[in-house]
């Protein structure tokens, strides 16, 4: 899993995307940061990709979020390091 990266961030959305050497699942979980409540996370996306994007929506605005990007093939689970982002 490499360049895990968060763009298009507003102040209700964000986009998160990243690459895999091998065609993985996708799927995101966040929260806000510092945690203050257990992972959301996004619907589990079964199309094996080796390109991934992740729209995440119904943030709150001025917030900051941390989040994990997760991939898997063949039942070897894979997750991003731990990053944040703040929202419009």
């Amino acid at each position: 899993m490499t360049s895990v990266a968060v763009s298009s961030i507003t102040s209700s959305a964000a986009t998160i995307t990243w690459t895999t050497d091998r065609a993985t699942t996708t799927q995101v979980q966040y929260r806000i940061h510092p945690p203050v409540a257990d992972w959301t996370y996004t619907s589990y996306v079964q199309a094996k990709v080796v390109s991934h994007t992740v729209n995440l929506t119904g943030l709150a605005s001025g917030t900051t979020y941390e989040y994990q990007a997760y991939s898997d093939v063949q039942g070897i689970e894979t997750y991003s390091d731990l990053q944040t982002f703040v929202t419009a």
